[in-house]
């Protein structure tokens, strides 16, 4: 008999690598609920000002150079945020990770 070796895991999703590879998707998970985390104890005790934009903002860069630090993902940046267009008590946040990726194939090519 011999053991079982996994050579990599994979998701349900399996359309690109970003979606199929399960370490992709655990970090991806991971960095969402972290930022919720941070996030939620502000909803509903405050109203939407510069100055709470401001305390958000500074909470979402740790929040983000935390996540790096950690080696939870490879990289993490604010993109914008704006309150709702249709909703003003929604703000709208977004946030760029980058994750770290498996490394499953090696390409080498030999030049003579």
């Amino acid at each position: 008999r011999s053991a079982v070796l996994v050579r990599h895991q994979l998701s349900t999703d399996v359309t690109s690598v970003e979606s199929a590879e399960l370490n992709v998707t655990k970090q991806v998970d991971y960095a969402s609920k972290y930022y919720r985390s941070i996030i939620v104890p502000y909803i509903g005790k405050f109203v939407i000002s510069n100055k709470l934009k401001d305390i958000l903002k500074f909470a979402i860069n740790s929040a983000s150079n935390k996540l790096m630090r950690n080696g939870d993902v490879e990289d993490a940046k604010l993109v914008s945020m704006v309150v709702n267009a249709n909703s003003a008590d929604t703000l709208d946040i977004v946030i760029t990770i980058k994750p770290f990726f498996a490394l499953n194939y090696v390409n080498i090519t030999i030049q003579y």
